[in-house]
């Protein structure tokens, strides 16, 4: 009996999500919560092995049925399917690691360390610090006169010498108590406050290991944030990315493999990167304040309006170089970047509609590559051609007999200059 050729893909996401979230719990929810590091005690390894079983299992039987996967040939309906086979995977590893980042939390929360890392007021802000030694309980403190003895020979020598009466003996006793040389022990230093002194017992190494010093909890408390931060930012990267495909899917545009690649990398990338820079910052300028509580959420946003917070960058950057530059008496002009002009003379050069040709901007920077888009007399929203075209001329696949309009837009890697259109009609 053979298995159907649909069920591997789905077989393997299944063992690969099983896998990974018990690696996870069998990590997360083993952390100790005085040293913050994972327990090798109460670590199960039979639990991590069956984990990363499943893990393997999951990625051979994945692979294999990405393999015996049907290949679609271009088509009329290639965007339909290409679309819908490049989000069900990027769902998948929406969900998967929105699940991850749920395990991790909870066993952060099961192991008390979640408080500990991120405190929830100013009053607990900073990082754990060591459990402070248990003071000696006051039923210990008679515990000097039973080590330091008066010697019995020296007891009834204040009674038969002093006048006062045999019932009143035990007064001076009490109020000048036998000095500490007399003790049989001459040499260790007498008590303070009743409180005996002892010398700090010596660990091991290995006892040593297990008591970390504040700097060293503090250390992995941070690394711990750092995590959950990138983390929670390749999640709002993920959902982004989804979100742009459904976009993309509704505008009917041609899809293509590379580009979507290409996009994921940059995009999971450029959100960790804006992560790390808001982590650096944070913990720079307001060391004391609740910024690490804050972290995965500001993270998660920053992934999800990944766009809009690399547009605001940008013209904060290219702002500041501007302002700097008008400051300063330099001798020489300083060329700032720009974006590319709008393209020029704009004309169907075929007698069907399909060719285009227009002229290079005039002002501006360089131009980088053309982007054509089209769409019907009459609808609202413009198809992007599958191309991006270095020189100034293209060859459009449209409809016959029907009425487009068409808009040229030169771009470079400081953006996209204003679009020249125009209207033409498919013979």
């Amino acid at each position: 009996m053979s298995i159907p050729k649909s069920l591997y893909i789905p077989v393997g996401a299944v063992l690969f999500s099983a896998g990974t979230l018990l690696a996870m719990v069998a990590l997360t929810f083993n952390i100790d919560p005085e040293t913050l590091a994972i327990s090798s005690e109460s670590l199960a390894w039979s639990h991590f092995l069956v984990a990363i079983i499943l893990i393997v299992s999951g990625v051979g039987i994945g692979s294999h049925g990405l393999y015996k996967l049907d290949a679609y040939t271009v088509a009329a309906h290639h965007n339909r399917v290409a679309y819908s086979r490049y989000l069900v995977g990027t769902g998948y590893a929406l969900l998967l690691f929105a699940m991850i980042n749920l395990v991790a939390l909870a066993g952060f929360a099961y192991s008390g360390v979640l408080d500990q890392v991120f405190p929830r007021g100013k009053d607990n802000a900073g990082t754990p610090t060591l459990p402070a030694e248990t003071p000696t309980s006051p039923a210990e403190t008679p515990k000097p006169a039973a080590e330091s003895p008066a010697p019995p020979t020296e007891t009834p020598m204040p009674a038969a010498e002093s006048p006062v009466p045999p019932t009143e003996t035990p007064k001076p006793a009490a109020e000048n108590p036998t000095p500490a040389a007399t003790s049989p022990n001459p040499t260790a230093a007498p008590p303070t406050a009743g409180v005996p002194i002892k010398p700090a017992p010596k660990l091991s190494t290995k006892q040593s290991r297990k008591l970390p010093t504040e700097l060293v909890l503090k250390s992995r408390a941070t690394a711990l944030v750092l995590l959950v931060t990138v983390s929670m930012a390749i999640l709002g990267a993920l959902f982004f990315v989804a979100n742009s495909l459904q976009e993309k899917q509704a505008a009917d545009e041609d899809f293509d493999a590379h580009l979507f690649w290409a996009g994921l990398w940059y995009r999971l990338g450029e959100s960790v990167l804006f992560a790390v820079v808001c982590f650096v910052a944070i913990r720079r300028l307001w060391p004391q304040s609740d910024g690490d509580f804050w972290l995965p959420l500001l993270a998660l946003v920053l992934g999800m309006s990944i766009r809009t917070g690399e547009r605001l960058m940008f013209a904060l950057t290219k702002r500041t170089l501007k302002a700097v530059t008008a400051l300063l008496p330099l001798e020489e002009d300083v060329a700032v970047a720009d974006v590319p002009g709008a393209a020029q003379e704009l004309k169907v050069t075929s007698a069907g509609g399909k060719e285009l040709e227009w002229k290079p901007p005039a002002s501006g920077s360089a131009v980088a590559r053309y982007r054509i888009e089209y769409r019907e007399v009459g609808k609202p929203d413009w198809t992007r051609h599958n191309a991006l075209m270095k020189e100034p001329k293209a060859s459009l696949a449209l409809e016959a007999g029907m009425t487009y309009e068409i808009r040229v837009i030169a771009e470079n890697n400081d953006g996209e200059g204003p679009p020249i259109g125009i209207q033409t009609t498919v013979a």
